[in-house]
């Protein structure tokens, strides 16, 4: 067993965990022997551990991960000069897709 995790229900799992209401993580280092993860909002998948993180902490593991794209805030004046050198390439749009 790499870890077990521990749910408010009473369950426990080690195989495909439950993503919503992690309580307690059992994780087993061959140098330090079993300990806990428990106390965090959110954990992540660390290469061949869980880890207790923050909101900060999540924001830069899915950034890393490459599985989602963050928006930023603009002025109107720089947003329309990216959309029309975006729109140098485009030529027809879908129903309700936002128009230059």
């Amino acid at each position: 067993m790499t870890y077990r995790i521990y749910y408010s229900d009473g369950e426990a799992d080690d195989h495909i965990p439950k993503a919503r209401d992690v309580q307690v993580i059992l994780q087993y280092d061959p140098e330090r022997g079993p300990y806990f993860q428990s106390g965090f909002d959110y954990y992540v998948w660390k290469g061949d551990r869980w880890q207790g993180v923050d909101i900060f902490g999540l924001y830069d593991f899915l950034i890393d991960s490459g599985l989602v794209l963050f928006g930023r805030t603009i002025t109107n004046a720089e947003y329309n000069a990216i959309f029309k050198r975006a729109d140098v390439e485009k030529n027809s749009f879908l129903p309700k897709e936002r128009h230059p």
